[in-house]
C-alpha cells in the first residue's frame, strides 16, 4: 500500500476491524475505491454505513473523532497546552459495560460476600487493564463511581452480619480502583486522513 502513496500511511488491524491512516487526502480517496473492489475477488465486501473517510487534523476548527475499538480517539489539549490524540471509552460501550454490571450485581445478591467479592475484584480488574490508557481516568472513574453505586445496592442482606462477626476479612471487600493501565499513546505532527471501518 505504502508504495503507491504520495505521503507517510500506515493500517491498524484487529481482527475484522481496523483503521487505515494517511497523511494525504488523495491516497485516503484511492485506496477507498480500490479496497471494495479488491475484497470482492476474496468473496468480502466492506459495510457501506461503517466505511468513510474523514479528516483528523489536529489543526481543524472542530476536529473529527472516531470510534474503533470501544474507544473514541480524538485531539484535544494536554497539559502542556498541546494537542495530542486523546482516547476515551466509547459512551455506547461505557454504558452498555455498566448495565451488564449491574445485572450481575443483581445475579449474585444473594451469594456469600466473601464470594461475591472474590469474583468481583477480578472482573473490575478485567475491564481496568483494557480501557486503562492514558488519558481515560474520567470514564474509568464513572465506571468506578457507578459501579460502586450498583455493587452497594445489590449487597446481601447477610453482609453487614457477616462482617459483624469477622467473617469476611476487610482485604476481601476491597473495590478495586479505577487506574490507567497502558503507557500514553503517541500520534504524528498532524493528524491526516483516515479510511475508518469500525
Amino acid at each position: 500500500m505504502k508504495k503507491y502513496c504520495g505521503g507517510e500511511a500506515c493500517l491498524i488491524r484487529y481482527a475484522d476491524d481496523f483503521v487505515c491512516a494517511f497523511e494525504r487526502e488523495g491516497d485516503a480517496e484511492r485506496f477507498y475505491q480500490v479496497l471494495g473492489k479488491r475484497l470482492e475477488k476474496f468473496g468480502l465486501e466492506l459495510s457501506a454505513e461503517k466505511t468513510r473517510v474523514i479528516a483528523f487534523d489536529r489543526g481543524q476548527s472542530k476536529p473529527a473523532g472516531f470510534e474503533f475499538l470501544g474507544f473514541e480517539f480524538r485531539w484535544g489539549p494536554d497539559r502542556q497546552g498541546k494537542a495530542p490524540v486523546k482516547r476515551r471509552t466509547s459512551r455506547t460501550k461505557l454504558r452498555g459495560s455498566l448495565d451488564r454490571f449491574t445485572e450481575w450485581c443483581r445475579q449474585k445478591r444473594h451469594c456469600p460476600v466473601k464470594d461475591w467479592f472474590k469474583e468481583l475484584k477480578p472482573k473490575l480488574q478485567g475491564y481496568y487493564n483494557y480501557y486503562g490508557v492514558s488519558g481515560n481516568y474520567a470514564s474509568l472513574q464513572q465506571f468506578f463511581g457507578e459501579a460502586r453505586e450498583s455493587t452497594e445496592m445489590a449487597q446481601p442482606a447477610q453482609s453487614a452480619e457477616e462482617l459483624q462477626l469477622g467473617r469476611v476479612p476487610p482485604a476481601d471487600r476491597t473495590f478495586p480502583g479505577a487506574a490507567a493501565t497502558h503507557p500514553p499513546m503517541t500520534s504524528g505532527k498532524n493528524g491526516g486522513f483516515c479510511k475508518l471501518n469500525p
